[in-house]
């Protein structure tokens, strides 16, 4: 017999059956719950992505692939001719299938297992809510498919306490924010004249906006509660910024007719894909398990969007919106309101703000996701996202705007006027996250977040510089982590030599003071750090050798090293010389880091004036 724990609850649900450890092979999928089980001495096989390495880059283009044809098969069956929400659920859909995909290969390995010849499966109450969703919950889910299917004998263990899982709610302001807001909407209305709508993160949007009101581009920025940062750049540049209040008191929709007219419409679109075979993976049929584990309570997800289409059909009556520019299309709310004013025949654009590497392509035939016009920095960055699905065609390669201060920044002071070199530490979150089973993403990259790659590489580092002139500073992706790793430096007495860098702002602010980076994860920081002429450090000592990565270190823009020995010799290498990697042919620096002249701004606000106003006169 053979089964997965996972957690506390499903130990004492076996337990009670009467299935004694001695008699069952037992896996986990948990890592947060290998300790349990040891502390128990309970034998278990983990479950984890490194077991999956092979398959990583095959079952990641399926599950874009699959994403993307849905769309293409939506449209080709007259579905959504509205809002598109094949394209809204696109990205979490595709993570979602190669998740299953994930947990179909575990639940395979274990039942074709010929000394397994029955299978004890947890029976979930309910399927989750799109997006969330249980690793798990899918796993078992698939046991007891390919069990049945098999022929061999399945025991359902099934818990009294529900299984589902809750959309996050945002919790209420309270009265003082209320009453700001109010205050704020009470003196802030809105103007009538037409104007693009701006909604996104001031991170990255901030050097794009000036240079849209310089070139007589009318605009105005959203968001639906106040934020301080927004408000006080507005001011300082005289942008107008409105909020939801700032508008008159919304008309609600009849939401019971949307929500049930648009989940049938969602699920006759994913029953029309289903029998053009789109959802048949390697000889197995998804179809069920697309219609019920990830979109069995779609209509929850829907009354989500309620609220916002009333909000977006408010500002719509009271401004001419001629345009839509945010920094993401692709996730749940940013893509909805594309989708939903794409739906209106309003232009969309979105300045791309992550450049991620994939080692996986799909077919360019089924690349299907993209409304707007995206500006990217590279052509690397676009072929990219085109790999993953995108259309290429809808991508200028115009640079990203907050990438322009790149261009002029100067160092605050070399090496050789320093007695010691500063190497800047970009962490991911955590140095204890631990493999967990509900993790969004590609396999193959999530797993850099957790300890298994994260500790090794502190460790590599901390040992690396030991007696040498150096300085780390040292700055988690997020800054709440920052107190796990202070007593993790601690703990290796690295501390003398460690600075822990608080201030919220991007990594690029530190930049000039700093001569090198060490990373160990892919990240943007990547290119940023090339933009800058920052020597990268990159520390594999799991050794995934991702061929994105050795192609990019290929062309000089990093160095990557496999032990504490290895980045001992290139950081003392970096004492003696400070100077980085020499690149390679000028062709290759425009393909990866695109321009780099500063002019980004002025490129995305051209584009824009010209697509929207195309009359205006540059001040």
């Amino acid at each position: 017999m053979a089964v997965v724990l996972s957690n506390q609850e499903q130990l004492e649900l076996f337990r009670n059956a009467k299935l004694t450890a001695s008699s069952v092979k037992i896996y986990c999928d948990d890592e947060h719950f290998f300790a349990e089980l040891q502390r128990k001495r309970i034998k278990y096989h983990p479950l984890n992505e490194f077991r999956l390495q092979p398959q990583w880059n095959d079952i990641n283009a399926w599950g874009c692939q699959t994403a993307c044809r849905w769309i293409t098969a939506s449209k080709e069956g007259g579905f959504f001719k509205t809002i598109d929400f094949a394209s809204v659920f696109y990205l979490f859909f595709s993570h979602l299938l190669v998740q299953g995909l994930k947990n179909l290969h575990y639940a395979r390995r274990i039942v074709e297992n010929p000394d397994v010849r029955r299978v004890a499966v947890f029976d979930t109450v309910a399927p989750n809510v799109f997006p969330e969703f249980s690793g798990n919950g899918f796993l078992n889910y698939f046991l007891k498919q390919l069990a049945e299917t098999k022929g061999k004998e399945t025991i359902i263990l099934r818990s009294v306490a529900s299984a589902r899982s809750e959309l996050v709610r945002v919790p209420k302001s309270g009265w003082v924010k209320a009453l700001v807001e109010k205050s704020y909407a009470f003196f802030v209305r809105p103007g009538c004249k037409p104007s693009l709508w701006v909604y996104g993160s001031l991170m990255h949007l901030e050097s794009l906006l000036p240079e849209l009101k310089r070139q007589k581009v009318p605009f105005f920025y959203y968001n639906q509660e106040l934020n301080i940062d927004q408000l006080k750049f507005s001011i300082w540049h005289r942008i107008p910024y409105y909020i939801r209040s700032s508008f008159p008191e919304a008309q609600v929709l009849p939401s019971v007719d949307f929500v049930k007219e648009k989940s049938c419409e969602i699920h006759a679109a994913l029953e029309h894909a289903a029998a053009k075979g789109l959802f048949i993976y390697q000889g197995f049929d998804l179809s069920d398990f697309v219609k019920t584990q990830i979109f069995g309570r779609i209509e929850e997800t829907l009354q989500r969007y309620v609220p916002l289409m009333t909000d977006y059909d408010t500002v719509l009556r009271e401004i001419p919106v001629t345009g839509l520019l945010t920094d993401e299309d692709y996730a749940l709310r940013g893509g909805f309101l594309a989708a939903f004013l794409q739906s209106r025949n309003v232009k969309t654009y979105c300045v791309s703000h992550a450049n991620t590497a994939v080692d996986f392509k799909i077919p360019e035939q089924d690349r299907a996701f993209g409304g707007s016009t995206t500006f990217v920095q590279s052509a690397y960055e676009r072929d990219n996202y085109a790999a993953r699905g995108w259309r290429p065609e809808n991508f200028i390669v115009t640079g990203t705007p907050r990438y322009d201060r790149l261009s002029r920044f100067e160092k605050t002071g070399a090496p050789f006027f320093r007695r010691k070199l500063r190497l800047l530490y970009c962490t991911n979150s955590s140095v204890t996250e631990k493999h967990y089973p509900d993790n969004y993403g590609y396999l193959g990259q999530a797993i850099y977040s957790t300890e298994i790659v994260t500790r090794p590489a502190a460790d590599a580092s901390f040992e690396a510089i030991k007696g040498l002139p150096i300085e780390l500073w040292l700055k988690p992706h997020n800054l709440e982590n920052i107190g796990e790793w202070e007593s993790y430096v601690t703990r290796s007495g690295a501390l003398p030599q460690v600075k822990f860098l608080r201030k919220k702002t991007t990594i690029l602010s530190y930049f000039a003071d700093c001569d090198a980076m060490i990373l160990s994860y892919w990240s943007s920081a990547l290119i940023e750090a090339a933009l800058a002429h920052m020597p990268v450090l990159f520390v594999d000592i799991n050794n995934l050798g991702r061929p994105s990565l050795a192609a990019y270190e290929s062309k000089g823009f990093c160095r990557i090293v496999k032990n504490a020995g290895q980045l001992r010799s290139e950081i003392e290498s970096l004492c003696r010389s400070g100077s980085g990697v020499a690149l390679q042919s000028s062709h290759d620096v425009e393909y990866y880091l695109g321009k780099a002249d500063g002019m980004a701004s002025f490129r995305v606000a051209k584009v824009i004036r010209e697509m929207l106003h195309p009359k205006a006169e540059i001040l």
